[in-house]
């Protein structure tokens, strides 16, 4: 479906395939500006023929949590963390990678 705007925030409903496993679940999505607001299975689907397990059905409550991170973290030397840029996660793993792919090469994937 086309987006549309009420009360000046954009609306979209429409289908999408569930992220979260290699079952590509067909679902359902309506968003409220960048908000998803509601999940359901797809019945139109062709492979999951409007099925999903709760993972899936659950994605607007994850979307929503207060305790989801948002935003990089790093760990600190007393074994907290802090928020950080994209660039200095990136930047760490960078630095901390290596180590882990030559030390021990079968337990390291990557993609490029």
């Amino acid at each position: 479906m086309e987006p549309s705007s009420a009360n000046g925030a954009a609306t979209w409903s429409g289908p999408r395939i569930c992220p979260l496993c290699e079952a590509c679940c067909g679902l359902l999505f309506e968003l409220d500006g960048q908000a998803v607001t509601a999940v359901a299975a797809n019945a139109d689907d062709v492979l999951s023929a409007g099925h999903s397990c709760a993972k899936g059905l659950g994605l607007a409550l994850v979307e929503a949590d207060p305790d989801r991170i948002r935003t990089p973290l790093i760990r600190t030397a007393t074994g907290g963390f802090r928020t950080a840029t994209w660039e200095e996660a990136f930047a760490e793993i960078d630095r901390r990678l290596p180590r882990y792919v030559i030390d021990n090469p079968g337990t390291c994937a990557g993609m490029a």
